[in-house]
């Protein structure tokens, strides 16, 4: 229960404290700031008016992913789902980009989809959500963004 409760304020917390709007725009120069390396014990909080996992929605959308261990999360679109299980490769294809390719291992069929995190600061960025059906992200311009926080004890 405690952990719960400490999701939500870290969730809560999110929402203050990014900005929105101008989302999507991309510095000039190469950020000073990276993705996490290794996010295992560690929550991701995506929030966007468009989907971040496959069984999210459109529209605004909370989605908790918690790094289990190396290559493996577990994820919940708040008020949606439960929680379904995913595995992932990491790749760096610039800096402070991670892409996240992932399979959804809880649905009857294996579903690819990809995370694209872009870092403002080393906690906080922009994401996009991708599907080998559906290469280029939905509403481009939406606002999507993340933070990286610890869990609980």
């Amino acid at each position: 229960m405690k952990t719960r409760a400490h999701t939500l304020l870290s969730a809560l917390a999110l929402l203050t404290v990014l900005p929105v709007g101008a989302a999507h725009a991309q510095p000039d120069v190469a950020p000073a700031c990276t993705v996490p390396a290794d996010p295992t014990g560690q929550m991701l909080i995506l929030w966007g008016n468009v989907a971040a996992v496959p069984s999210g929605i459109r529209g605004d959308n909370l989605t908790l992913v918690h790094f289990t261990g190396p290559g493996t999360y577990r994820f919940s679109v708040a008020g949606v789902s439960g929680w379904s299980e995913a595995t992932y490769t990491r790749e760096d294809p610039a800096p402070g980009t991670a892409l996240l390719r992932s399979v959804d291992r809880t649905a009857p069929e294996p579903i690819d989809f990809t995370i694209t995190l872009t870092c403002r600061t080393d906690t906080t960025g922009d994401y996009q959500y991708t599907t080998p059906s559906m290469p280029e992200p939905m509403d481009s311009d939406a606002p999507t963004v993340y933070r990286f926080a610890p869990l609980a004890n």
